[in-house]
């Protein structure tokens, strides 16, 4: 009888753990996304693509603007197909395999911090996850970050699981999960979790464990064969129909030499630079920093040993890459967010120099939260940049919202209206982030033209090459870099559409402008040429339209000229 009931309370701690981080993962990562227009330049390229697929009736080689696209391998794609079918082509559809993977890792933090350390360890884990910054962000982008972390988390499970396990039986769904894994993170998004799970064991073994491993448990020789002969069932077709090309630009131009050379003109700063972005992509939870840190020191064990290595093991491999962006070490941060659950989960005596290290960081987004605040209720935006009145408040509210929900966790104050409060607020946030967007975006504002392009027409863009003109109006574009490339168009009949910047300036001296009280107002084109070439549009019928917005990928406002012919 006593044992029933405790299987009966078990059970019943396990469902409601489980469908409260569903439920808070929705409530953090829903609420905008489909409001959200495409941001990043990937991201429209992940969405067109998969759409460019599904028309060519192709499921191993993805296009881009009718080409080849050889960026990432096929798994976010195949997500995207899905995805699609359940929700139409629009941003949900190219977000929706983000959101389920970030609430399926915020569940494998869960299960592994219930395994390891305690149920309410693995609990705080998963809010942890679902609460930091950068998931916020990735966990709602049409990218492949998502599911290369979900298959890191399964790999690393996986992998200390086969250490932990007797020699026989065979261990199999340690193994399927470890080598499993890896196949999914590498058909996602190229090595990196068989990179990040071989430098962890490294790094246990001679760094921060320093004790003999059984190595012969993990069974790389069939493990690696397995891991290889599912990635080779798409990979062998997509070698052969590319004539070996898919290697040679994926791994030689999107791996190789991004870790070679700089990307965009950046920048290298080795280490450094995920040492200082470590704290706005873990907020609020970098808060803890120190506080970790003490409780490590006091209860080092073979487990905290391997979340250590495993924490460290994406800086180091990114942080000697030439390219660096934020979010290329989130694979580290399952492992951060498991020791945070344990430190969590009960109260512990902590330093004189953790509290001031959380005063400190809590105070600096404070500061930046309420100048965000100010800065929206007193810059005099002309009306084109109305929406970025709100996009900056959600900012706010998101970022006081997580601060609210650290300091409470701080003051050992768990209480669960503080949490869903929180939740609620960061909820917010998001939406109105995604509504103050979509009403500021350059892209966005030439929605209504792409509505009314008929099925036949020439799109060409001139020095605005952005990745979001292809997937919103459904189109083929050919890309110029000059006014001399559309002197030919001059000669053409038929239906055209020609986006051309017209003028660019960075968002933050605009904004800075704006707070002077100074005009807003983007200088004229010097070019010439360029207005000559317009005149001569405009005298052939030429309709044209002046848009004004912001270009997140270049993070600057920009006014683009369009010329439209859009008529026999």
């Amino acid at each position: 009888m006593i044992s029933r009931i405790a299987r009966y309370l078990r059970a019943r701690t396990l469902f409601c753990h489980v469908s409260a981080i569903v439920l808070a993962g929705l409530l953090t990562l829903l609420p905008g996304t489909s409001l959200l227009p495409l941001l990043d330049r990937d991201e429209p390229r992940f969405a067109r693509a998969t759409i460019e697929m599904i028309e060519r009736g192709t499921w191993a080689i993805p296009y881009f603007n009718g080409e080849y696209r050889f960026d990432k391998p096929i798994l976010t794609y195949w997500l995207m197909r899905v995805a699609y079918t359940l929700c139409g082509f629009n941003e949900m559809g190219a977000r929706l395999h983000a959101v389920i993977c970030a609430i399926l890792v915020a569940l494998a933090i869960y299960a592994i911090g219930r395994a390891w350390f305690s149920a309410m360890s693995g609990w705080w884990g998963a809010l942890s996850w679902l609460t930091a910054v950068q998931t916020l962000i990735h966990g709602r982008c049409a990218l492949a970050d998502m599911p290369m972390v979900l298959g890191v988390v399964m790999a690393q499970w996986g992998c200390y699981a086969l250490l932990q396990y007797p020699a026989t039986p065979f261990p199999r769904l340690p193994f399927l999960a470890c080598y499993g894994g890896m196949a999914f993170g590498v058909l996602a998004k190229g090595p990196v979790a068989p990179c990040v799970v071989a430098l962890t064991l490294a790094l246990l073994r001679f760094v921060f464990w320093r004790k003999p491993l059984a190595w012969a448990k993990l069974r790389f020789v069939p493990g690696l064969c397995f891991t290889l002969a599912l990635v080779s069932l798409w990979g062998i077709p997509a070698l052969i129909m590319t004539q070996g090309m898919f290697w040679q630009v994926g791994i030689g131009k999107h791996v190789i030499s991004r870790g070679l050379e700089t990307f965009n003109g950046r920048v290298f700063v080795p280490v450094v630079y995920y040492l200082a972005t470590f704290f706005f992509s873990l907020y609020p939870w970098s808060s803890f920093a120190g506080q970790l840190a003490h409780m490590m020191r006091q209860e080092w064990n073979e487990k905290l040993a391997y979340l250590a290595a495993w924490f460290v093991a994406p800086y180091l491999i990114f942080g000697c890459c030439a390219t660096q962006l934020p979010h290329y070490v989130m694979p580290a941060f399952p492992a951060f967010c498991l020791v945070l659950g344990e430190l969590l989960a009960r109260p512990r005596a902590t330093s004189s120099l953790a509290r001031y290290w959380f005063v400190a960081v809590v105070a600096v987004f404070t500061l930046l939260s309420l100048a965000m605040l100010a800065m929206a209720y007193s810059v005099h935006l002309p009306a084109e940049a109305a929406g970025l009145i709100p996009a900056m408040s959600g900012v706010a509210l998101a970022l006081l919202a997580l601060n609210g929900l650290g300091i409470q966790l701080w003051r050992g104050q768990k209480h669960g209206f503080a949490v869903v409060l929180a939740l609620f607020g960061v909820g917010a946030g998001g939406w109105l982030i995604a509504d103050g967007l979509r009403h500021s975006l350059v892209t966005a504002k030439l929605f209504p033209q792409f509505a009314e392009l008929p099925a036949k027409v020439q799109c060409t863009a001139c020095k605005f090459n952005e990745p979001s003109l292809v997937f919103y109006s459904n189109h083929y574009w050919q890309m110029a870099s000059n006014s001399q490339e559309l002197r030919p168009l001059l000669q053409r009949s038929g239906r055209q559409l020609i986006v051309i910047k017209d003028s660019e300036m960075k968002l933050a001296p605009w904004l800075w402008q704006s707070l002077r009280g100074l005009p807003t107002t983007l200088p004229a084109t010097q070019e010439t040429d360029l207005a000559s070439l317009i005149g001569r549009f405009k005298a052939q019928g030429y309709r044209q339209l002046i848009v004004e917005g912001f270009n997140p990928a270049r993070g600057t406002w920009v006014r683009l000229r369009v010329l439209e012919r859009l008529r026999e």
